[in-house]
């Protein structure tokens, strides 16, 4: 199997619960295999009790990204995985978090193909080494990167690339200011 990686940490877009998820593009040209028009992927996660992720891993998965029309998720189910590994599950999506250390990402999605190119699987981590830091540890912050990231690992890729201008009104979006505006603290 093909193992494809993004890095998508250090922002992301406006994502506040009035904004819903929304990407019309592909990550690469990577996709699910679908029925029927309907992408119908099991999500799992293994997450630690200290990062406080459950509220944010739902709303991604339960109400923005389940949101979709050709989408059919459902709850978020816990598994017994180990959080620091975050080895993948043929078939579904994983989701993680732990102390991954400071290696230049608030959260990354991986995907591994099939032979006929389509995704096979896919994680997201999200490295508590950055949301124990006051900048990082809010709400915006948490809900932005957990929703990016999910994103990613459905196919999609990003909308914008540039930190500084102003959000997009997705997820899929980079951002220095994930509560809105356009720079942080800068309206």
């Amino acid at each position: 199997m093909r193992f494809f990686c993004i890095l998508a940490a250090t922002a992301a877009v406006a994502a506040t619960m009035s904004v819903p998820a929304s990407a019309n593009h592909w990550w690469g040209g990577y996709r699910w295999a679908v029925t029927n028009g309907v992408l119908d992927v099991r999500v799992n996660a293994a997450l630690t009790a200290t990062g406080g992720w459950q509220s944010y891993v739902d709303e991604a998965v339960t109400k923005d990204w389940e949101a979709s029309t050709v989408l059919t998720l459902g709850a978020v189910r816990a598994v017994s995985a180990s959080p620091s590994k975050c080895n993948p599950i043929s078939g579904e999506v994983l989701i993680c978090n732990y102390a991954y250390g400071q290696r230049g990402w608030l959260g990354i999605a991986s995907i591994w193909t099939d032979a006929n190119g389509r995704i096979a699987k896919g994680t997201t981590k999200l490295n508590d080494s950055y949301f124990t830091m006051a900048r990082y540890n809010t709400p915006a912050w948490k809900r932005l990167v957990a929703c990016q990231e999910v994103g990613h690992d459905f196919g999609l890729g990003h909308q914008d690339e540039a930190f500084s201008n102003a959000n997009l009104g997705t997820c899929m979006d980079y951002t220095n200011a994930p509560a809105g505006g356009i720079l942080s603290g800068v309206n």
